[in-house]
């Protein structure tokens, strides 16, 4: 009994599994119902409206690409690339912020360095002699 609710417990999650074909077939009656919703907003508008939208989507796509055009020219014509810090930066920074890093441990470690009576004593701790 026990090996057989083992085996029905691992069966479980493979029934709920999709099949390539399954998930392609969702994909596309989705793509469908937008066009199809897509559609009947566009019924619903009057003509005047619908072409005012297609002035405004003229108008989008005519700004955009001057917007590309002027991004083409500012790069000289070379696609944009960011460019990854070679290991030499890295290794750079890493000096530079550790330095940093120990300069200023050992200036604040300076104040307990210091001996005699103005040394700052621990919270709770008082001088006998102060009452």
């Amino acid at each position: 009994m026990k090996k057989i609710v083992f085996m029905i417990c691992l069966m479980v999650p493979l029934f709920g599994q999709q099949t390539e074909t399954d998930k392609e077939i969702t994909k596309q009656e989705q793509r469908e119902m937008r066009q199809n919703l897509a559609q009947e907003k566009m019924n619903k508008l009057s003509w005047g409206q619908r072409m005012w939208m297609g002035a405004q989507d003229a108008e989008w796509r005519k700004f955009e690409a001057a917007h590309k055009r002027a991004h083409m020219r500012a790069l000289d014509h070379k696609r944009y690339e960011v460019k990854k810090p070679t290991k030499k930066h890295r290794v750079l920074s890493y000096v530079v912020v550790g330095g940093i890093s120990f300069w200023i441990g050992h200036e604040y470690a300076k104040k307990s360095h210091r001996k005699g009576h103005d040394k700052k004593r621990p919270y709770g701790w008082d001088r006998g002699d102060k009452k």
